[in-house]
């Protein structure tokens, strides 16, 4: 059943307004707030998708989840993706292990994703695939790029910015680089 139109308060399109307009704003949620206000002005949903450039569905969907839930309806529902295959122990053995160099008896001079994935079989018990170890290489090489604060690590600011929050992609960049640089490689992390 489509939302109801021209029912809006003027809070209410107030709220939404501000939204569409402050410049912090998801521009997703932005997008939502601004199919909400076009629906209440009564434009029909096939204008409202030509407008912002979505399908007539979604210029349906938005008003009818704010009608449910207001301005948190707007955010959406959390869709948490694939879950990890490996927990962080075994994320952190994998870097702290990249940053050795291979064991003689082995031959190598360096570590390939292919060698690592077999070497962690063979000798540690973990079993992960060449693919998954050059993600993670990547993943960690990516956010070390765009966080290079974290050398001062004065700098991070979990747990003190975020007290009882999860960390953010800045933190989790100076987690990496505590366990890149300052673990001592010779622990044995089973």
């Amino acid at each position: 059943m489509p939302a109801q139109r021209g029912v809006l308060t003027v809070d209410q399109r107030d709220q939404l307004n501000r939204l569409v307009r402050d410049k912090s704003v998801d521009a997703v949620l932005a997008l939502r707030a601004r199919l909400v206000l076009w629906w209440d002005d009564g434009h029909s949903a096939v204008q409202i998708a030509q407008w912002a450039g979505v399908t007539d569905k979604t210029a349906r969907l938005w008003p009818m989840r704010y009608a449910e839930s207001g301005v948190d309806g707007l955010r959406g529902i959390p869709h948490p993706g694939k879950p990890r295959t490996h927990d962080d122990r075994v994320r952190s053995r994998i870097i702290a292990l990249s940053r050795t160099s291979p064991p003689g008896h082995t031959g190598l001079s360096h570590w390939s994703s292919r060698e690592m994935a077999k070497y962690l079989k063979r000798q540690v018990g973990i079993e992960v695939s060449h693919v998954f170890v050059a993600d993670l290489w990547r993943e960690v090489k990516s956010i070390m790029r765009h966080h290079t604060s974290c050398a001062d690590l004065s700098n991070c600011g979990w747990p003190q910015a975020s007290w009882g929050g999860a960390p953010d992609r800045a933190s989790i960049a100076c987690l990496v680089l505590v366990v890149w640089f300052f673990v001592d490689l010779r622990v044995d992390f089973r």
